[in-house]
């Protein structure tokens, strides 16, 4: 029951998704409509000014196109950077728990092997 809260798609999963896409486009590009198509206009625009506020991102509005382009800021590549390191963590673990099973599975065998040859 808890395992499946666990790996559902949450918040700052998405979040981080966005913080590493934006950070694989660092300097050289600005991005505009991330967080609203994951998140819906409202929802996205908001969290745009909570990022901005927090100073994880730049921001400059179009008038023209009525959006906001934003890009990381100082603090945002660093903080992308520690999302970089969360999914690594993340994909480490998982290698982790597979490489445990794996192991269990050898040591079975070996014992399995091991009374078969004193029988």
């Amino acid at each position: 029951m808890l395992k499946d809260k666990i790996d559902e798609e949450t918040t700052i999963r998405e979040f981080k998704e966005i913080m590493i896409e934006m950070f694989r486009g660092y300097p050289r590009y600005v991005f505009f409509g991330l967080f609203e198509e994951k998140f819906g206009k409202a929802e996205g625009q908001r969290i745009v000014n909570i990022l901005t506020k927090d100073k994880l991102i730049e921001t400059d509005y179009n008038i023209k196109e009525d959006l906001y382009w934003y890009r990381l800021s100082e603090k945002g590549i660093n903080f992308a950077i520690s999302m970089v390191n969360l999914e690594h963590s993340e994909k480490t673990l998982k290698y982790s728990k597979e490489m445990h099973w794996f192991t269990i599975a050898i040591v079975f065998l070996t014992l399995v092997q091991i009374a078969l040859v004193i029988l």
